[in-house]
């Protein structure tokens, strides 16, 4: 499991041939299924075997039979199964993804093996973190591998997967650094990824990652201020560093466009992503459900959704031939590819 969780966020294969989510795909499938049939035999070999009690646990082999069954009621089988490089939405890539949900508490129990999982993450988002860095001192064409000819390609994906990638990497270094006690080379590397994670999200500013962080590190610090105080203080200590992500959070949701124009032009990462409404999603929805209520159109199958059934004013704008495999996001597209049972 500690393989898998270092090296899913940096795996790739340098070469056109494979492209970067297939072959980040494959490593993951691979991964998954080798460490489910370890946990299979040492689970024979002791005869013990212990599931957490729990129905949101429980929800995800719920899950997977409702979304099993939209596949196999799909109108293109081939797409929901397997799609054309185990992409995201298909069923062949989802079921694994749930085997991988139910075997994390199951061999991640201890808080030794909690403290370990954390620092393989926070090491996958040091890597990361230093190889783009280096890449905007040095140019993009270091470290590019042939593949990553622009300052915004990167091994994650789409520019705004990487923000979402480090906003998580500043999640988990506030909440190390504020919870736990490290040593002093450890929480050394731990502000070394908070200080970089912070960085690359002023670089990418992508606002709902700067929204999420500041609701979550508000959250944090009235939680901190109400309820930790410790043994023997007169009163809770300020976590200066949910304040620290706060006041940021808050300066680039009101004035991250100008800040982040300026850095976008002196590193040359500027760019721009596209994806559908909210209200263009539902209304892509509200059709495939008309279609098929119970088991919507099918797995990954947004994209001929939003052909079908896309709102008529996005013929009028630049974006009138462009597909989209989601909407506005990947869970509240569940509406149209899965229909009433998946929602």
């Amino acid at each position: 499991m500690q393989v898998i969780l270092f090296l899913t966020p940096i795996f790739f294969i340098p070469s056109l041939a494979v492209p970067l989510q297939t072959g980040r795909a494959t490593f993951i499938l691979y991964g998954i299924i080798i460490a489910f049939i370890i946990w299979a035999i040492a689970r024979l070999k002791d005869g013990i075997f212990e599931a957490p009690k729990s129905l949101f646990y429980a929800s995800s082999g719920i899950l997977a039979l409702a979304y099993a069954a939209s596949a196999l009621f799909s109108a293109n089988q081939t797409v929901s199964l397997s799609g054309t490089g185990l992409e995201l939405g298909t069923l062949a890539f989802f079921l694994p993804s749930l085997v991988l949900f139910a075997l994390v508490p199951l061999v991640t129990k201890s808080q030794k093996q909690i403290f370990y999982s954390y620092a393989t993450l926070l090491v996958a988002f040091f890597i990361t973190a230093l190889f783009h860095v280096i890449r905007f001192v040095f140019g993009a064409d270091v470290l590019s591998f042939g593949l990553f000819t622009s300052a915004t390609a990167n091994i994650l994906g789409k520019w705004n997967d990487l923000g979402i990638f480090f906003g998580l990497s500043t999640l988990l270094s506030l909440i190390t650094l504020e919870r736990a006690t490290l040593t002093k080379l450890f929480k050394i590397l731990v502000y070394v990824c908070f200080a970089l994670s912070l960085v690359m999200l002023v670089v990418i500013n992508f606002a709902p990652v700067w929204i999420s962080l500041a609701v979550l590190s508000l959250i944090f610090f009235v939680y901190k201020l109400s309820f930790g105080k410790e043994e023997g203080e007169l009163g809770a200590r300020i976590p200066y560093h949910a304040l620290a992500v706060l006041i940021v959070s808050v300066l680039f949701i009101f004035a991250g466009a100008k800040i982040s124009g300026l850095i976008s032009d002196s590193l040359g990462t500027s760019q721009v992503e596209v994806r559908p409404s909210w209200g263009a999603t539902f209304d892509v929805a509200k059709s495939a459900i008309k279609a098929d209520p119970i088991f919507g159109a099918g797995p990954n199958r947004f994209s001929s959704q939003w052909l079908a059934h896309k709102p008529s004013g996005i013929n009028t704008t630049l974006f009138w031939n462009v597909n989209f495999n989601y909407g506005i996001g990947f869970i509240p597209s569940f509406i149209a590819t899965t229909g009433i049972l998946g929602l």
